[in-house]
């Protein structure tokens, strides 16, 4: 992942890996195809809840469990 992209939005460090990435190539993207701000914004808070859950180790596996458990 860019430095950059974990400059501008510090959550990006708490994402694993692969999500990281993707997310740096979304905002990418969305900074490619469009002008408007709405998209940009939509993005980021898109990607900021699963950052937030990945701060708290314990929420995350719980709901990875929930996940498995409902499909």
């Amino acid at each position: 992942m860019p430095d950059t992209v974990a400059e501008a939005f510090p959550r990006v460090h708490s994402l694993p890996a692969e999500d990281a990435r993707e997310f740096a190539a979304e905002r990418a993207e969305s900074l490619r195809t469009t002008t408007s701000i709405a998209p940009h914004l939509q993005l980021i808070t898109e990607w900021r809840h699963p950052a937030e859950v990945h701060t708290d180790p314990e929420l995350a596996a719980r709901l990875a469990r929930d996940l498995d458990q409902t499909g």
